[in-house]
């Protein structure tokens, strides 16, 4: 079994997602996959925190720009099939984000 690691790099656009994609499915044994957060979403999930911190609301400004981020993801790389479902499946983690920010 092999393990495929893919940092945030290699997730910085739905293009780079979509080689990363191509790469796994190339393989013919079972594999593990690891990736990390999209390109500088580590370190902007901390500015959230940050600004949330000191009452700057800028934090709802950026907080939508990354959901429509995640969006854009999804509508170039899911089968427009399955995109009701998966942008179903996210609301809720943006709502959670949305909560915890408030409550800082």
């Amino acid at each position: 079994m092999k393990i495929l690691k893919f940092g945030e790099t290699s997730l910085g656009t739905p293009e780079a997602v979509s080689l990363v994609k191509q790469h796994v499915e190339s393989h013919n044994e079972p594999c593990v996959v690891v990736v990390s957060a999209f390109e500088d979403m580590s370190q902007r999930i901390l500015q959230l925190a940050d600004f949330a911190m000191n009452r700057d609301m800028r934090y709802t400004e950026r907080l939508d720009q990354i959901r429509q981020e995640h969006v854009e993801m999804i509508e170039t790389l899911v089968d427009p099939a399955q995109q009701h479902v998966v942008l179903q499946q996210i609301q809720p983690m943006f709502d959670e984000c949305t909560r915890m920010l408030e409550g800082i």
